[in-house]
């Protein structure tokens, strides 16, 4: 083998080598977390109160990631809803997704509040803007995810995912990163 190849096939050998030892070990990989297959409903409000539903406010998008600014939503065209302000409203989005058995980790980003319930039980409740997480085991098959979506003032995001607990995620991944950064926790280095 000429000198110059040597390099590539050490590469390509790790790689095998790395490739077989995931397969052996059963690692999950999961590439991104998912804002699920199915399409989800929504109703808009003309208040943060989920009281005064706004007649034709209700598109439905493929998933969970908004970043509107500090514009007024808008539907999966991008194509501002109309009767809906840029601040001061609410709205529901919900969906039926079929997912596997097992512990998922939920991930709900926002500005200025959420609540994720999966099947009507609480499992993320967001009361000022940021993100938060939680693991919540899901039964398999049919589940009801339900969002309720409050904008107060100024930005608007609000933007939902899930993956298997144990998956490798990349938040870089993500698209439309509202998401806050999280900081990098220390690990001891051995002495």
């Amino acid at each position: 083998m000429p000198k110059h190849m040597i390099p590539l096939f050490v590469l390509l050998l790790c790689i095998a080598i790395i490739g077989s030892i995931a397969i052996d070990m059963n690692i999950q990989v999961a590439n991104a977390q998912t804002f699920g297959t199915n399409p989800w409903t929504s109703q808009f409000y003309n208040d943060a109160n989920f009281g005064s539903a706004i007649a034709g406010a209700s598109p439905s998008y493929n998933a969970l990631n908004f970043n509107w600014g500090t514009g007024s939503p808008t539907d999966a065209g991008g194509v501002p809803i109309a009767g809906v302000p840029a601040d001061n409203f609410s709205a529901v989005f919900t969906s039926t997704q079929t997912i596997d058995a097992g512990t998922y980790t939920f991930t709900v980003t926002t500005d200025d509040r959420a609540r994720l319930l999966i099947n009507n039980v609480e499992v993320v409740n967001i009361t000022v803007p940021g993100t938060q997480q939680a693991q919540a085991v899901v039964p398999g098959g049919q589940v009801i995810l339900r969002v309720e979506y409050v904008e107060v003032n100024q930005d608007a995001f609000l933007q939902v995912q899930w993956a298997p607990v144990g998956a490798v995620t990349d938040p870089n991944l993500l698209l439309g990163t509202p998401m806050a950064t999280l900081a990098p926790t220390q690990t001891p280095l051995p002495y």
